[in-house]
């Protein structure tokens, strides 16, 4: 039975493993403001995030060449998710001075905040380092408009009803099992 149970739990496991995927957004074909949704991500403050594609130093891409940044004198920039997500981090470059640091949010309730990051000419991973879930994240930095990003990158996470019937199926297997092994 312990071994059936501990099979059942491994399975389990992988199956909610194997059902998160990463999306990293890098921006490229847009120019303009960000459409709204795009790629699983709402309310880019009402088209005040603008997209680019041109040489501008010391903004420089990650990949490819695109890159986002928020245009306003909004020193709080955000954006939301569709669904809860776990949020890696994104690349930034910019001018030192423009410090970055972000808060993650969960139903309105501050879950993670970040150190702060300088920038430079050089695109960077920002991290994080918050592994739970989040549906908002918030950038607070003295200088908006002096930083860009690029290759946001954030995990999916399957919905819990997908997770209940995936479990209770499991477990009727394992019960199943079970029975037909008692009856040899």
């Amino acid at each position: 039975m312990k071994k059936i149970l501990a099979v059942i739990a491994m399975v389990f496991m992988m199956a909610i493993a194997g059902n998160a995927s990463a999306v990293v957004l890098d921006f490229e074909g847009l120019n303009g403001s960000l459409p709204d949704p795009y790629q699983g991500i709402i309310d880019w403050e009402d088209g005040s995030w603008f997209v680019y594609d041109w040489s501008q130093p010391p903004f420089n891409p990650h990949s490819g060449t695109g890159r986002t940044y928020e245009s306003t004198a909004d020193s709080t920039p955000s954006w939301s998710f569709l669904t809860d997500v776990v949020y890696d981090g994104s690349f930034f470059s910019g001018y030192s001075d423009a410090t970055v640091q972000m808060d993650l949010y969960l139903n309105g309730a501050i879950v993670h905040s970040t150190g702060v990051f300088a920038p430079s000419a050089v695109s960077t991973f920002f991290p994080t380092g918050y592994t739970g879930l989040a549906d908002m994240v918030v950038i607070n930095t003295p200088r908006p408009d002096y930083w860009v990003m690029d290759d946001l990158t954030y995990n999916t996470v399957p919905e819990p009803s997908t997770l209940l019937l995936l479990g209770s199926g499991l477990i009727g297997l394992g019960y199943f099992g079970r029975k037909r092994m008692k009856r040899k």
